[in-house]
Order: C-alpha cells, then sequence, then structure tokens
C-alpha cells in the first residue's frame, strides 16, 4: 500500500537538499554546528542524562 504524502507532511523537500548539496563544506559545517547547539539547548536535562548513560554504554 503506497502512502500518499502532501508536501507540507515532509520534512525535507527535493530543494532543501539540492541546495544544501550546493553549499560549502564550511557552510555545511556551519549549519551542523547551529542545529547541535540548537537541540542541546532545547533538550530536557533529563534526556541528557539518558544520552551520556547510553554513550558511556557504547551505544
Amino acid at each position: 500500500m503506497k502512502r500518499n504524502k502532501r508536501k507540507s507532511d515532509e520534512i525535507f523537500n527535493l530543494d532543501d537538499i539540492k541546495a544544501y548539496m550546493r553549499m560549502s563544506a564550511k557552510d555545511k559545517l556551519c549549519w551542523l554546528e547551529r542545529a547541535v547547539k540548537f537541540l542541546h539547548k532545547i533538550t530536557p536535562a533529563e534526556n541528557k542524562e539518558i544520552w551520556e548513560k547510553l554513550k558511556e554504554r557504547g551505544f
């Protein structure tokens, strides 16, 4: 069974991916650093603790 996806349901569309592919390596790294900082800022402390425990176990 095929899923019909509307464009508004997509996280990244093809145009976003193509734009990312055209970015320089330096710009991609900056984009990634901003994303990591944002995720670190919004992640609850409890989740960070769980993640650190998982990393210690080699996950």
